[in-house]
């Protein structure tokens, strides 16, 4: 469209040049003004006025300006099937943008500063005098899938399954906290959980059990959704939160890991672990047992280090 302006206004000025000549010739007639014996008198003369030739002028500018008209119109159509009959150049796809996920400290930074030392290796190397087979590695695995395993319980407000790796009063709170939330018809959310370390910080022997407890770093999106609606309503599904958890583990002392005891009712011998006697089926207690899990708890800015007491 741009090319065809300055040859249109060319045809225009075309057209007013010969409409311009034409007046001119126009013009160019004969008038004789004269005046005698106290009266006047006039004469006209047409003899160069050619009316039709200024006609004819108009008429073959009108027809340029037709002819570059068409002239144009059909070299644009020309132009446009040729366009169309050329290959695109493939565009390269816009690459989506990523929203990169934010990590923040869990409860507004409470504890961050508190000092939670890693004492493995000490701890380990007790443990080996009473327990030589005692693996810090193999026991630290299980504290893991244990962490994971509690947050999916919580999540699916079903504790049962954890019976075999805590306390009866420990099942009882996570029990607490899984009828709360059907209470309140709310679920809780642990997406994208992430162990990012665990080891050994503390380890108190107080006469009758011991205690065993494992630091252990964790981040995911934690919030609650209501069940009716299935819109979040605390908490944020954009942000993971990183924690410091302290998981302790209790069992009487003496006891060792993967050590028989003896069934309270008919005197069997029971495999630590075992939540029955194999010979007469009755349930047995929490002493005839190895680790089992009595507490969680995030670290706070008023949590202290027990060290190691022995």
């Amino acid at each position: 469209m741009k090319k065809k302006i300055p040859v249109l206004m060319a045809a225009l000025i075309l057209t007013a040049a010969m409409f311009c000549l034409s007046v001119s010739a126009f013009d160019a007639n004969d008038y004789d003004y004269s005046s005698g014996g106290g009266g006047y008198s006039y004469s006209y003369s047409s003899d160069d006025f050619d009316g039709g030739g200024d006609l004819t002028s108009l008429l073959l500018a009108i027809v340029v300006v037709a002819i570059m008209c068409v002239y144009w119109t059909i070299k644009g159509k020309i132009e446009k099937h040729r366009n169309k009959k050329k290959p695109k150049t493939p565009t390269t796809p816009q690459q989506p943008v990523i929203q990169q996920t934010k990590v923040v400290p869990a409860n507004n930074g409470e504890g961050i500063s508190v000092p939670i030392p890693n004492r493995t290796v000490d701890i380990r190397d007790i443990l080996r005098q009473s327990e030589p087979g005692f693996s810090e590695q193999t026991f630290l695995g299980d504290a893991v899938k244990y962490f994971s395993d509690i947050r999916g319980a919580i999540c699916a407000k079903n504790v049962e399954m954890l019976r075999p790796v805590v306390t009866p009063e420990m099942l009882g709170y996570l029990g607490s906290q899984t009828r709360m939330l059907c209470d309140r018809h709310l679920t809780e959310h642990c997406d994208d959980l992430t162990v990012t370390n665990a080891y050994l910080t503390s380890l108190v022997r107080d006469g009758s059990n011991e205690f065993l407890t494992v630091c252990i770093g964790a981040q995911f999106a934690r919030y609650l959704t209501d069940d009716t609606t299935g819109m979040i309503v605390e908490g944020s599904a954009g942000n993971i939160y990183s924690y410091r958890w302290l998981m302790t583990f209790s069992r009487p002392t003496g006891d060792i890991t993967g050590s028989t005891g003896e069934c309270p009712h008919c005197g069997a011998p029971i495999v630590t672990g075992a939540e029955k006697c194999g010979y007469c089926g009755c349930p047995v207690g929490v002493n005839s047992r190895e680790w089992l899990i009595c507490n969680l708890d995030t670290v706070h800015d008023s949590t202290t280090d027990r060290g190691i007491r022995i």
